[in-house]
């Protein structure tokens, strides 16, 4: 579980950010993390967490919104995300962290730099090599944008779902990489999308949008 966490004085157990439960009981996980944490995932013995936080105890610092827990500590990881451009002041926004069918870990959200890589709004992380990597090059991103959650399609492709600047101003169209670019699905009108998920060779997209292809809809397509 992440978030902010609090346990009542007779639990008997203090946690910052981010705890567990075994079938029984709730456990801290090291000395926790020192803000929000807005979404969780795991592979083999690795748990990931992204968010608001900026260290681990008194000694570990954590830059840019990520950490990764080993079993025994919680580690950085290659300097994280980060905003080096866009909106003046903006601070990195982490929203989702997904686990990939390739065994990468997908991170979501408002930035344009994972470690030394140019990455807006998502970005991999290689688990094996301990390294980041983006979905475009330089040149085939996806501009100004928030992205919100990340899925994987029938064939393959990457899709996206959050803001996304258009010409006519910011759009809840989700997007498709389909190798080369990035594709808008269709025509959503509205504030954004949050979430996505794929069924029976449809995907579906969940938000704040009021039509989907010229079709009405609230929140759901």
């Amino acid at each position: 579980a992440g978030g902010y966490i609090g346990f009542p004085p007779d639990v008997g157990l203090v946690v910052m950010g981010v705890a567990f439960w075994d079938g029984h009981s709730w456990h801290a996980l090291g000395d926790g993390l020192n803000g929000m944490v807005a979404s969780l995932a795991a592979s083999g013995t690795w748990l990931f967490a992204a968010g608001d936080f900026t260290a681990s105890g008194s000694y570990v610092t954590l830059d840019g919104g990520v950490a990764a827990w080993n079993g025994e500590q919680w580690t950085a990881m290659a300097g994280g995300v980060a905003v080096t451009a866009g909106l003046p002041g903006a601070d990195a926004i982490l929203t989702a962290l997904r686990m990939q069918p390739d065994g990468r870990l997908a991170v979501c959200g408002y930035f344009d730099r994972a470690g030394s890589v140019s990455a807006q709004g998502v970005a991999f992380w290689d688990i094996e090599t301990s390294s980041w990597s983006a979905v475009a090059e330089e040149g085939a991103e996806l501009g100004d944008a928030i992205v919100n959650d990340v899925t994987t399609w029938v064939d393959g492709s990457l899709v996206v779902a959050g803001i996304f600047m258009s010409g006519d101003g910011p759009t809840a169209s989700p997007r498709l990489w389909d190798g080369t670019a990035w594709q808008p699905l269709g025509n959503v009108e509205g504030q954004l999308g949050m979430s996505l998920a794929v069924m029976d060779n449809a995907l579906y997209l969940g938000g704040m949008f009021w039509t989907a292809g010229g079709a009405s809809v609230t929140g759901l397509a």
